[in-house]
């Protein structure tokens, strides 16, 4: 799709538009990254996203511009470019049958696994019903990705990446940057272990993984007293 300018808005600790940042370095897109206040959106990004959620995404083609918002939207179209591919390809082009299949597991995981950053990491009472809840979940996560597995090789019938674990691996960074605070809880669940530290060591993984110490001011703020704060900037704020 060369002709095409792309601007993503993004604020970079934000696990949403990690989604979007991964399948753009994933895919070696070439892009113009915009940090984005999140707590003091300017006119520009609000224009882009009047609810001022990122990441956006803004697209000049041919001179008309296009406005792309929601990550999983985004990350869709960025994953549409020429080159490889986090969807299953079939004779040269993505299989829609199994494409259905990744997308079927993105819509009923990806809400279940961002519930429990509220309900359990940012929750300051916890109950013990709450946290067997938890336990249950990483348990399915943890069969999943048996052996570090990617998480539809059973599905799928063989062990490839797909955008299933690239939209969900943002949740669970956060879930490992706080597992500090909750000694011995993730122990157990070796196969989500292993699966996590392979998709960490991805190159294109790294270049917008974010701080552990960053992540872990956020995970004190959130689970202060008080009206929700949306991110700002710098980031350096979050040291």
């Amino acid at each position: 799709m060369s002709g095409e300018k792309l601007e993503l808005a993004v604020h970079t600790l934000c696990p949403y538009s990690q989604r979007a940042l991964y399948v753009a370095a994933f895919k070696g897109l070439q892009f113009d990254l915009i940090e984005v206040d999140l707590a003091n959106p300017s006119e520009w990004f609000l224009d882009l996203n009047p609810l001022c959620e990122a990441p956006a995404l803004k697209v000049t083609r041919n001179g008309q511009v296009f406005k792309l918002t929601e990550s999983l939207n985004v990350s869709e179209y960025l994953n549409s470019f020429p080159g490889r591919s986090l969807y299953p390809i079939w004779h040269g082009k993505i299989d829609p049958l199994e494409k259905g299949i990744v997308d079927v597991f993105i819509k009923n995981q990806l809400g279940t696994a961002g519930s429990y950053l509220y309900n359990f990491f940012y929750c300051t009472e916890v109950t013990a019903e709450q946290t067997q809840e938890f336990k249950n979940y990483l348990n399915t996560l943890n069969t999943m990705t048996e052996n570090g597995n990617y998480f539809l090789h059973k599905t799928l019938g063989r062990n490839e990446m797909t955008m299933a674990d690239a939209m969900i691996y943002p949740i669970i960074e956060r879930y490992m940057a706080y597992k500090d605070f909750y000694q011995g809880l993730f122990e157990p669940y070796t196969g989500l272990l292993s699966w996590y530290n392979r998709m960490s060591a991805e190159p294109w993984i790294q270049t917008y993984k974010a701080p552990i110490n960053r992540l872990q001011k956020i995970y004190h703020i959130r689970r202060e007293p008080g009206d929700y704060r949306p991110l700002t900037l710098p980031s350096s704020l979050y040291d």
